[in-house]
């Protein structure tokens, strides 16, 4: 996207199909500038963009469904992300749009450092099949899609479900008292419905992610487990008004439950967590003239959160968000500039204003320069302003007082595009304010302020190359350095060089494909957690190399054979815990990705 004023990344279906994966999550893993931290305690959940920190809220990468939030959730902005990455078809996904960099300016909060938009298939781009498939670990998975349309009447219908069930890797590690060892069960069935007729769209998603996990401390881990259910519900309408402008308005709503089993927290038991988040926004966008494009809407959030009894800690929160934005572009010989203005305005909280300017200049039809400034902002979410947890060791309370997150990011990319191959290399700057963390208040009472800062750079390179018909060849090179107010450098343990290289070969009835991602190791927690102790192995670099390939047996009725096996050197990944986790004093912990596994698939079309 050479036209746009940021730096994207786009995963066709096409790399979906040749490169596999269990998840979105896998999937969104081989993208530039996209990273994982699945670590045993937390399952798959957190995602981060341009080597941010794992942090306990998960809020700062915001993710959409056709242009709509979808990981939003008023509790802490983004923390329950289970369902979100591990339920969605990959059947009915067109293609993934990552915006590495602020998108507050047309997407509000938690568009702080990334925007992954999620784009669905149309009737016409979707295969009516099902499939069955199993593997290591007694896995079972299955898929089913279906798709219909009506040309004379512009309508269409679009269907598609996943389950995927395994008992999981047996994962091993080390507390005071010796090792630990358990395998980390996961069922996550979901599925999603879209539906259109001329103007009006609309789309529901299910999922929900049953996972177990390790839970406890260093002095003692023990069994832990969650189970997240979300359903998604959009509906919306589009029209043209004249011949250089169109109107639409998109109504949303997540309402989402966790049950989280926390051994640690004693006679607390399960804790039920419940979110309703709505969402309305009206948007106009056209043409000013042939050189002048407008894009301009406003939007209101309503969130509502609450523990159910017997454990209500954080009594019933509802907060509004109300926004209003707008992005010109002009384009002036062959240099384009964009200009764009989000207003914000939180109930209790003062107004804020984000802002986004570039230039992008063309060379040549196919090479140019983008230049690209913007702002963003992450709002407080209840469990930093208003939970109130008293045990007898330790309590937690909120900050009503809090204040906005924000970041500032410069970047300058220089890019290549052609139909063959596709390049960019990105030099990017961050600073990150008012970070909200948790501080001791007063001895055994700890609560939330805005006191930490974060500067991040980095370079980005990526290409993807077409060498021929069959061939297809993508890759990306990342490294990154930071640090905090103090001066203190690599406090988001991140690695600092990510390597992600994939090739694949596709013929009329079969394909391969192999990607490999390398990360450098990550950082000694002992810079963010001096009391760490040393009870695993080290953090080292590693390789995720995984292979997929495909069979269509023609005279079977095309069934497809699949085999797909993950982490195919059977490495195993160890992570370095960081702050606010009851894990945090243990050197690493390991990966849910540990371990080599694999799965058959037969999908028959209909």
């Amino acid at each position: 996207m050479t036209n746009s004023p940021a730096a994207i990344s786009v995963y066709s279906a096409e790399e979906i199909a040749l490169f596999g994966g269990r998840d979105l999550s896998e999937v969104l893993a081989r993208i530039p500038g996209v990273n994982f931290y699945h670590d045993t305690g937390g399952h798959k959940f957190r995602v981060m963009t341009r080597a941010d920190a794992p942090r306990l809220n998960n809020n700062h990468t915001l993710i959409l469904l056709d242009g709509i939030p979808f990981n939003r959730e008023s509790y802490t902005g983004g923390l329950w992300n289970h369902a979100v990455l591990t339920t969605l078809p990959l059947d009915a996904i067109r293609q993934i749009e990552v915006v590495r960099g602020p998108g507050s300016v047309l997407y509000g909060t938690n568009a702080f450092s990334g925007v992954i938009n999620i784009v669905t298939k149309r009737a016409g781009q979707i295969e009516n099949s099902v499939s069955l498939g199993g593997g290591s670990n007694t896995t079972f998975a299955s898929t089913f899609t279906y798709a219909a349309e009506a040309s004379d009447t512009e309508t269409e219908f679009v269907t598609a479900w996943r389950h995927y069930r395994t008992e999981g890797e047996r994962l091993r590690s080390n507390d005071s008292s010796g090792q630990f060892s358990a395998r980390l069960e996961e069922s996550s069935p979901g599925g999603l419905v879209t539906a259109r007729h001329q103007g009006f769209h609309a789309a529901i998603q299910w999922g929900r992610a049953e996972m177990e996990n390790i839970r406890g401390s260093d002095i003692q881990l023990a069994d832990g487990g969650l189970d997240n259910e979300r359903i998604f519900a959009a509906v919306g309408y589009e029209r043209d008004i004249g011949s250089h402008w169109r109107a639409k308005v998109d109504l949303s709503h997540v309402s989402q439950r966790l049950e989280l089993i926390e051994p640690t927290a004693g006679v607390l038991g399960p804790i039920n967590y419940k979110t309703d988040d709505s969402r309305i926004e009206l948007q106009l966008q056209g043409e000013l003239s042939d050189n002048l494009q407008l894009v301009t809407g406003v939007t209101w959030d309503s969130f509502l959160a609450r523990i159910e009894e017997p454990y209500p800690f954080l009594p019933n929160w509802r907060n509004n968000l109300y926004s209003a934005y707008a992005q010109a572009e002009y384009q002036w010989r062959e240099t384009r500039f964009t200009g764009g203005l989000q207003f914000n305005k939180v109930e209790g909280i003062a107004d804020k204003t984000v802002p986004r300017v570039g230039l992008i200049h063309n060379f040549t039809d196919t090479a140019g320069i983008k230049l690209m400034y913007a702002e963003a902002f992450r709002a407080p979410y209840a469990l930093e302003t208003d939970i109130k947890l008293i045990t007898p060791a330790v309590s937690l309370l909120g900050n009503p007082e809090l204040r906005r997150e924000t970041v500032k990011t410069w970047d300058l990319q220089l890019f290549h595009d052609t139909p063959r191959l596709q390049s960019a290399l990105t030099l990017f700057h961050s600073r990150q304010k008012d970070l909200i963390v948790r501080r001791l208040q007063s001895p055994g009472v700890i609560s939330t302020f805005n006191d930490a800062e974060l500067e991040i750079q980095g370079v980005e390179l990526e290409t993807k190359y077409i060498p021929h018909a069959n061939w297809f060849l993508s890759g990306s090179a990342t490294w990154q350095q930071n640090k905090d107010n103090n001066g203190t450098r690599d406090t988001t343990l991140q690695p600092d060089y990510v390597i992600k290289a994939g090739i694949g070969y596709r013929a009329n009835t079969w394909s391969l494909g192999l990607f490999d991602i390398y990360q450098s190791r990550y950082q000694d927690n002992v810079i963010v957690t001096p009391s760490r102790r040393t009870l695993n192995p080290a953090a080292n670099a590693s390789h995720n190399l995984s292979l997929n390939g495909t069979l269509e047996l023609v005279q079977l009725n095309r069934l497809e054979l699949g085999l797909y096996v993950h982490n195919l050197l059977d490495e195993d990944f160890w992570l370095p815990p960081v702050p606010g986790f009851t894990t945090s004093n243990q050197n690493t912990q390991p990966s849910v990705e540990s371990g080599r596994t694999y799965l058959i698939t037969a999908k028959l079309p209909f």
